[in-house]
């Protein structure tokens, strides 16, 4: 069945999806199950390789010594029209040569353009990728690594950045925002035994060097915030531990990116919450019976609301998403 959705209706200034019981359009709106996070399943569920269609959030960041040649070694997830989410080791500090100055959305295969997935008969050609200009790079404050503890846990808390485009993205099928979770800074959701999807161009246990050409994903469980701390001791509450049951999990390239849940939204679907933002894994990519630790989204959502508030035109409050429709329980 072929999806038609309407984004001639999509105003600029929405994070997503137009609150039917608010017609103001001189405020942001925080994802809304609707256009956010739509899951267009007809997934290769067994296999690593998502289908073109899959995650239509997601950027690749784009770096440059010259603003000529680019390379791209992290991601990131559009949840507005203006703005990108990434981790804050992402971001380049002011003494590397590299600068972090474009973000590709619509991509699926690094090697072609336009993309192109062949079906057993049919055959899907996706758009030409979009390049954005960044206008604003916005690091968490408290995100104060220290050189002498790199890989430790604590040297990534607050590990989160906001990248604002110089230009609004359009929304369509292939480019599309994800829904933010509700805020919730001062407690832990339990999402202990949760699966959930992480996707990304990052190394592969085949490909070691440069990334994976194509789009790929893998499901993971949650642990609960006891098991994290039994591996790791005191994390910070803004950490989430996320795999380790198995070898899947991230790798390098694949920092920044996202950590979805596909939950009921309360309108008779489903759609993706982005939970976590990929921050710290192991060097050798194998997760088995190690777990990786994410940046926990629901912990910064004032932040981020804050954050892209005093950086807009729009001057009204920025309004969080509603809350889900079932709270997480141990």
């Amino acid at each position: 069945m072929r999806l038609i959705l309407d984004f001639s209706k999509v105003i600029t200034n929405l994070v997503c999806c137009p609150n039917k019981r608010s017609t103001k359009t001189s405020e942001f709106i925080l994802p809304q199950p609707g256009l956010c996070g739509y899951s267009f399943g007809n997934r290769i569920i067994m296999g690593q390789v998502t289908h073109i269609k899959d995650f239509p959030w997601m950027a690749l960041l784009r770096y440059t010594t010259d603003g000529e040649e680019y390379t791209s070694r992290c991601g990131g997830s559009l949840i507005h029209p203006r703005w990108i989410v990434t981790a804050a080791h992402c971001v380049p500090d002011a003494t590397s040569t590299s600068r972090l100055q474009q973000v590709r959305l619509g991509e699926w295969n690094v090697t072609t353009n336009p993309d192109c997935q062949q079906f057993r008969q049919d055959r899907i050609c996706a758009p030409a990728y979009q390049d954005f200009q960044i206008e604003q790079i916005i690091v968490h404050e408290q995100y104060k690594p220290n050189e002498a503890n790199l890989g430790r846990h604590d040297n990534y808390a607050n590990d989160v950045a906001l990248l604002k485009l110089k230009e609004a993205v359009i929304f369509s099928e292939y480019i599309m925002p994800v829904c933010l979770p509700p805020a919730n800074p001062n407690e832990e959701h339990r999402y202990g035994g949760y699966s959930m999807d992480i996707a990304g161009w990052g190394n592969t246990e085949n490909i070691r060097y440069g990334g994976s050409p194509i789009k790929l994903r893998t499901s993971v469980e949650c642990l609960s915030s006891a098991s994290c701390r039994s591996v790791y001791g005191d994390i910070n509450i803004g950490q989430m531990c996320v795999g380790g049951s198995t070898e899947a999990g991230t790798c390098h390239g694949d920092s920044g990116g996202p950590l979805m849940l596909l939950d009921d939204n309360g309108i008779g679907s489903q759609s993706y919450y982005l939970v976590g933002l990929i921050s710290l894994g192991w060097s050798s990519c194998n997760n088995r019976n190690r777990p990786m630790i994410f940046t926990r989204v629901e912990h910064y959502i004032p932040w981020l609301i804050a954050t892209m508030s005093s950086n807009s035109v729009v001057t009204k409050r920025l309004r969080g998403p509603r809350d889900l429709s079932q709270r997480r329980s141990n």
